[in-house]
């Protein structure tokens, strides 16, 4: 029993000391892949490759396909795609600066990603009304401008916001999962 509790809190340890590494640094890199709205993938110069998520925003989710037969297996959210495509216009093949913040449960680094001439990424994806801001005490830095990027949104009616009804993508996975 003493054994197993020790072992618990090595993992622990471990597990905390991985996301705390990545915490509070600047990384620059290339991004060579996007995968969706809020996740791409950044070639540092040392050849590291790290899987980066836009911390404090939340895209619309895509739909899943079978690679094989094409088949849609669940249907995305509107404004899924435009979300991919402003982050693949904006930054792919381009070198970015990530102001990290940790890694979330998947092991990719949770970041604020910046262009060489300073624009927030994540910042500009909420403002076009194609990602929700969310509050972390974390992200405090940047809390009040992600919420005016998501007043002018809501307020000019762009991006999901044009919609009558909006459902966050928070919203869309739950209910998702429930099916």
């Amino acid at each position: 029993m003493m054994r197993r509790k020790i072992l618990v809190f090595v993992l622990f340890f471990l597990f905390g000391a991985l996301s705390l590494s990545h915490a509070g640094r600047v990384i620059e890199g290339l991004v060579f892949k996007v995968v969706d709205g809020d996740t791409l993938y950044v070639r540092t110069s040392n050849q590291t490759i790290l899987k980066v998520r836009l911390a404090g925003v939340d895209a619309p989710e895509r739909s899943v396909v079978n690679r094989k037969t094409g088949k849609v297996i669940h249907k995305g959210q509107p404004f899924a795609e435009d979300a991919r495509d402003l982050l693949v216009r904006k930054v792919l093949t381009t070198t970015v600066k990530i102001e990290t913040y940790g890694t979330d449960r998947y092991r990719r680094i949770l970041g604020f990603v910046f262009t060489q001439d300073g624009e927030n990424i994540n910042v500009t994806l909420v403002r076009e009304g194609l990602a929700v801001s969310y509050y972390a005490d974390d992200y405090e830095k940047y809390r009040d401008e992600l919420y005016r990027a998501l007043d002018s949104a809501k307020r000019s009616k762009k991006g999901m916001w044009i919609l009558d009804e909006v459902i966050t993508p928070s919203q869309f996975r739950k209910h998702r999962k429930s099916k």
